[in-house]
């Protein structure tokens, strides 16, 4: 069964290229086009920082602390060096989201300021007349937007929802404790709010860094999202069966360097 599907991901070579890798290689005959934001200018739920790449920097900067930081540059340097090795034909492997596109010939949708609500993007959204836009980012959307496909919009959320909404999911799971998982769900105006597709719940016992946390997060989630997209693909029936949460969560804000200091105090590092 067709079905067109718009991919609309950030350009985060640590995590996300493997996700973005093991959806394109199961679904590229459906995959139409994909917009690659970059972390540094999207506008996100930090109003602080929002599309300014100095200050999101300095933002994580004062998050990690100078060693857990400066560790994350030189993962990252080495990954976007690996790339350019990708591109100038001495490595089969790409190391980038945007790679992966161009490996697999997916088109590829610029979006004017990283600000998916412009018309001018949804506009070019909709002349692809998707079924469904695959999410993976932090922008507050409109409601024109999430119309622009005919099933809708879904996003993995790392948490249990309606427990950790909003930022940092996993750093607030460790710092608090409690159940561990990715939630799969139709995306509404309110932040992490919509019904739930799918979740999968897993344990962190053993974790003691938000980095390693992560990694197996996205491990997690390919699977339960290469899962949703084959049934949504094969019989369209899963949003009859997604419900939506009668609980009422509160969303979580960026932390503050209160909690940071009580995350260390509990033995865990960011990498």
């Amino acid at each position: 069964m067709s079905c067109k599907i718009v991919i609309i991901t950030i350009d985060e070579p640590i995590y996300t290229t493997h996700y973005i890798e093991a959806i394109v290689k199961k679904f590229r005959h459906h995959i139409v086009a994909a917009t690659v934001l970059s972390p540094l200018k999207e506008p996100n739920l930090t109003p602080y920082s929002s599309g300014q790449p100095l200050r999101v920097i300095k933002q994580r900067f004062d998050y990690y602390g100078l060693k857990s930081f400066l560790k994350f540059c030189f993962l990252y340097t080495v990954l976007k060096t690996a790339d350019i090795f990708h591109k100038l034909g001495f490595v089969k492997r790409p190391f980038s989201v945007s790679s992966v596109l161009d490996k697999h010939r997916i088109r590829k949708l610029q979006c004017p300021q990283n600000d998916l609500n412009k018309p001018e993007y949804i506009e070019r959204i909709k002349k692809f007349e998707p079924d469904l836009i695959l999410c993976n980012f932090s922008q507050v959307v409109s409601k024109k937007f999430l119309d622009a496909a005919k099933i809708g919009c879904i996003n993995t959320h790392y948490s249990l929802l309606p427990e950790n909404r909003g930022r940092e999911p996993l750093f607030w799971t460790l710092l608090n404790g409690g159940a561990a998982g990715v939630t799969i769900y139709k995306m509404t105006e309110n932040v992490d709010a919509g019904a739930i597709i799918a979740q999968k719940a897993f344990s962190l016992d053993g974790a003691k860094t938000l980095h390693n946390a992560i990694k197996y997060s996205y491990e997690v989630s390919t699977a339960l999202v290469v899962e949703t997209l084959d049934k949504i693909i094969h019989d369209k029936t899963i949003f009859t069966e997604a419900i939506e949460s009668a609980r009422v969560s509160t969303c979580n804000k960026w932390p503050q360097q209160e909690h940071v200091t009580l995350f260390r105090k509990k033995g865990f590092e960011f990498i």
